[in-house]
């Protein structure tokens, strides 16, 4: 019996499996909600926006930011539920932390879903919009997708034209 190729199946699945691994290696940068908080109290109008992988659903501090624009503001105090403390002040509430002092922002729903909530007629005035944010591939992703290619058309190259030619 003649045999058809020098390329045995089990290289074959080993390799594919190598680069399957190579390929699934590349990931997708996620950012599940995107906050945005707007402010037009004076002396303190701005922005602040950062993301969480799922909604706020208990009192959280935030400090790190995608984008500030609200001058001086140290971290924003988020108590997305009716009765959460929420520096010092009950929810739905946002305080606006700065290095001395905090200025509290009340919201009439629970902050605990997708959309734009405006603050109480009451409060300081603010918004808050809560959005499901697409997921977007890494850079990173990209370079081992093509590296990961390469290599697979490299391996394959030189056994189905390296290997045959000497069978």
């Amino acid at each position: 019996m003649k045999k058809l190729s020098c390329w045995s199946f089990s290289h074959f699945v080993l390799q594919s499996v190598m680069i399957g691994l190579v390929l699934s290696a590349a990931g997708v940068a996620r950012a599940d909600y995107l906050y945005t908080f707007t402010t037009t109290t004076s002396p303190f109008t701005g922005s602040a926006q950062f993301s969480e992988n799922s909604i706020l659903t208990a009192s959280t501090t935030i400090t790190t930011f995608s984008s500030n624009t609200i001058s001086g503001l140290a971290s924003l105090s988020i108590a997305p539920e009716s009765g959460e403390d929420c520096s010092l002040f009950f929810g739905p509430c946002i305080a606006t932390n700065f290095s001395t002092f905090t200025v509290p922002y009340f919201f009439s729903s629970n902050l605990t879903s997708t959309g734009t909530y405006s603050t109480e007629p009451f409060s300081n005035t603010g918004t808050l919009d809560v959005s499901q944010a697409s997921a977007a591939p890494e850079p990173s992703a990209f370079l081992l997708t093509g590296i990961g290619l390469l290599v697979g058309l490299w391996v394959a190259r030189k056994h189905v034209f390296g290997r045959a030619a000497r069978c």
